[in-house]
């Protein structure tokens, strides 16, 4: 196991030992790992303030700093103030010494992590990827939990995540975040969090979770799509796909989804986003399994430009969202059909070889439109060109009641109905946003687009161009 070159990668970032071809907890943290799992009775750990008490010790065997004093005040204040009397007593009784065992479990989940797939199967391997490269990781639901709770007791050694560029992974500064008492979306997060915990612990999950990192490269690399300049766009001759603009007036049960890529689905229900997060209790997902066990949600993230201002109307600001947005969207896992099927659409030839039924739409909403202050009428034009050059079949659209897309069905109906192509709709956006820089109109893009003299009363089928 030690010749993997992806357990290599990734092993200075765990907690875990390898030696003699084994990988085991140092014998001090086992002991303590190991006193938590016999319960409260035995390790004493039955509230908040004794919990951060026994991760330092924890963080001090496998020579870690100790817990950081608000990370500590905020275990305490969550689970001494915040939970309920009974939440906390099944927390304590159960529920930790539970994650407890599945902590000792580790070890034997990443060998058998490593070497279920045998020693072609790297690519899929539990590793670290270096900038700019694509890559899939494929794990367990058990292994997936045993590292959350790892970030759960702050075990992953940070001294050199930063010089990897690797984002923090311990919980220590949601917990710490608690002590401020100014957002309650953080106690929220928590929330979810230890709604997850309840779960895994109740009944172990048996599926797979997948992780994809996606990357349009700017030079032209095999089996990959290039990064599409302006002249690209311009010149796409790929059809817009179905519009649907979805109307929801309560919030969503579910996580805003956006069909693209497999990700952990966490069991519960959350609303809204930001300041506004707030955990609404559990959620079963009934979806079917694929054949490598991974529930059929696909979800992805993407960063937007955060307070864009002109920047967002500038060719090089639309150029980054739209390629983002594109290659989210986009599967890569057939390249060659992908680069047919284009070609077909760019010469007007026939779409027929496109199966509707192998079609996944993209669910999104406004993307960069909350707290990072993009505008609303320009994101949703960009998802939709970016979803449509994809080639995916439709594109479900909430707008959470957004007062500046009042017009967007009546647009995009509009659009539909002169069956423009992704290059006409690029050119229009590019147009405005040129104008608009220009102080040439003050008008959003909505009712620069649209004729004065346009119906009202404009109502298309939804099949158009579907």
């Amino acid at each position: 196991m030690e010749a993997r070159g992806d357990l290599r990668s990734i092993l200075p970032y765990l907690p875990v030992v390898l030696r003699g071809g084994a990988l085991f907890w140092p014998p001090p943290a086992q002991e303590a790992i190991k006193a938590l799992a016999l319960g409260p009775d035995v390790s004493r750990v039955s509230s908040g303030d004794v919990l951060a008490d026994a991760i330092t010790d924890l963080r001090l065997a496998l020579n870690l700093d100790p817990l950081p004093r608000r990370a500590a005040e905020g275990l305490a204040i969550f689970f001494d103030d915040l939970l309920s009397r009974a939440q906390a007593r099944d927390w304590f009784d159960h529920i930790l010494p539970s994650l407890a065992r599945l902590l000792l479990r580790l070890p034997t989940l990443l060998e058998d992590h490593y070497r279920s797939g045998g020693y072609q199967e790297e690519s899929r391997g539990l590793r670290i990827l270096g900038s700019q490269d694509g890559g899939i990781v494929l794990v367990s639901q058990e292994l997936a939990a045993a590292l959350l709770a790892c970030a759960l007791f702050c075990l992953f050694p940070t001294a050199d995540r930063a010089q990897a560029r690797l984002p923090p992974i311990n919980f220590d500064s949601l917990f710490a975040a608690l002590c401020n008492n100014s957002r309650q979306s953080q106690e929220q997060k928590v929330r979810c969090l230890v709604h997850y915990f309840d779960r895994v612990t109740a009944s172990t999950p048996t599926g797979s979770v997948s992780f994809e990192r996606k990357v349009l490269h700017r030079c032209p690399v095999s089996d990959s799509i290039t990064y599409p300049d302006m002249d690209a766009w311009m010149k796409s001759g790929v059809p817009l796909c179905t519009f649907r603009k979805m109307r929801n007036k309560k919030p969503l049960k579910l996580t805003l989804q956006i069909d693209i890529w497999e990700e952990e689905h966490f069991p519960e229900a959350v609303c809204r986003y930001g300041s506004s997060f707030r955990f609404t209790g559990d959620y079963l997902d009934s979806k079917p399994f694929d054949a490598m066990g991974r529930r059929k949600t696909r979800i992805v993230a993407i960063d937007a430009l955060d307070c864009p201002t002109r920047l967002q109307f500038e060719s090089s600001g639309l150029i980054r969202e739209v390629n983002k947005a594109f290659c989210g969207f986009l599967d890569q896992s057939n390249h060659q059909l992908y680069v047919k099927l284009v070609q077909d659409l760019n010469t007007k030839d026939s779409c027929a070889s496109i199966i509707p039924d192998e079609c996944i739409g993209v669910s999104t909403g406004n993307w960069g439109c909350g707290a990072f202050g993009g505008n609303p009428e320009i994101k949703s034009m960009i998802q939709w060109i970016a979803a449509s050059q994809a080639l995916r079949s439709y594109i479900n659209y909430y707008t959470f009641e957004s007062g500046s897309l009042k017009r967007l069905e009546e647009v995009t109906q509009w659009i539909l109905l002169h069956r423009w192509t992704v290059g006409e709709l690029w050119h229009m956006l590019v147009e405005y946003s040129s104008q608009k820089l220009g102080r040439e109109t003050n008008e959003g893009f909505f009712t620069w687009l649209l004729p004065k003299d346009i119906p009202n009363d404009i109502c298309l089928l939804s099949h158009i161009h579907g």
